[in-house]
């Protein structure tokens, strides 16, 4: 069945399994696959009803999927129409896409870089950034002196990185899923991305601490003045950041950031109504010089790590970024499937990371 216009000015998509497979070939995620298919019938981006919409949303309506309805399961989801089965993938890999990034006070897959780039092989040599040792001092040349300005210098690294997945195993069938209302499959699947992003984001936090394999790429380090962290610590670290690239996010365990909100010796002046009220107020503890303090079950205690979410990690991932196995989903053969994120981090500009630790 061909490209259907339909009256309102959508287009229903003939869709098959083998769109998945047709997408992760032209390394476009299934919606830019979608748009694209859309765009080639002559769809029109201005047309009032798919208007602010993306292109998965558009053929959910196409295909009268109102997954918005208490009542609506998942059965109802596929058997909407004759292509909705083969938007049920697409459904599960962005609510997965959407549970990276829950939460408020843990570190979040948004939090630890600004810059992606999709691969369709295992490996890539990233290109990082550095300045005469990171030395960002500009300076003024003197005619007689001859003197040079600091040298500008991106490179391609040495050493390459390669991706590696992470991932979970459903333990379910499609028999038990079906009968479920979406909105609860909604929640189940987000939940799997926040279990997913967990094992991201340390792999993120590792490699911005200890950098990713390249000379140099490791995080400056130094240790509180006595064996005990005291607010002056904490500021010495903040001011630290000398070099045009000032800190926007500092990680912290649990266990420690609950001594900074709560110390009234060492940290009393983190005890300012504002920094607690915030806390209160939005589950997020920001703008302590500036900074968004986050948390993350692998971090050591009486530990500090920051960085510059927009200069400090590049991630590399799979190229068309589909994180379940459709063939599986649409044949409804779900169980002992696997959901998974091929990824890598690579260090673009070491000078914007710094973790401190308590004196011994």
């Amino acid at each position: 069945m061909p490209h259907v216009k339909l009256d309102n000015g959508l287009v229903r998509l003939d869709l098959q399994a083998e769109a998945y497979s047709d997408a992760k070939r032209e390394g476009l995620s299934m919606s830019e696959f979608m748009e694209k298919e859309e765009t080639t019938f002559g769809y029109d981006p201005e047309t009032p009803a798919g208007k602010n919409l993306s292109a998965f949303e558009r053929q959910l309506m196409a295909n009268d999927v109102s997954i918005g309805e208490a009542s609506f399961s998942v059965d109802d989801f596929v058997k909407a129409s004759n292509q909705s089965k083969y938007l049920f993938p697409e459904f599960v890999n962005q609510n997965i896409y959407i549970g990276m990034n829950m939460g408020q006070l843990q570190v979040k897959l948004e939090d630890t870089h600004s810059v992606k780039t999709r691969i369709s092989q295992g490996a890539a040599r990233s290109v990082a950034f550095d300045i005469d040792g990171s030395d960002l001092t500009a300076k003024k040349k003197s005619k007689e002196s001859g003197s040079k300005f600091p040298k500008a210098t991106i490179k391609t690294q040495d050493k390459a990185v390669e991706t590696s997945p992470v991932g979970l195993e459903i333990d379910f069938t499609y028999e038990a899923l079906k009968r479920m209302q979406i909105l609860k499959v909604q929640n189940i699947f987000q939940v799997f991305g926040w279990k997913l992003s967990q094992q991201i984001t340390k792999e993120a936090l590792r490699v911005i601490k200890n950098g990713d394999g390249n000379t140099g790429t490791e995080a400056k380090t130094s240790q509180t003045v006595a064996n005990v962290w005291k607010y002056s610590d904490v500021v010495n670290l903040l001011l630290s950041a000398d070099q045009g690239v000032e800190f926007t996010h500092a990680v912290v365990s649990k266990n420690f950031l609950e001594k900074m909100l709560t110390d009234e010796t060492n940290f009393k002046q983190f005890q300012s109504m504002n920094l607690l009220e915030g806390y209160v107020k939005t589950g997020q503890v920001l703008n302590f010089f500036g900074v968004n303090w986050k948390i993350h079950p692998d971090m050591d205690d009486e530990t500090i790590l920051t960085w510059n979410k927009d200069v400090t990690l590049e991630l590399y991932e799979d190229s068309a970024g589909q994180l379940v196995e459709s063939d599986k989903f649409i044949r409804e053969q779900i169980e002992a499937s696997v959901i998974s994120y091929d990824f890598a981090f690579a260090k673009l500009f070491s000078a914007s990371c710094h973790y401190k630790t308590k004196k011994p």
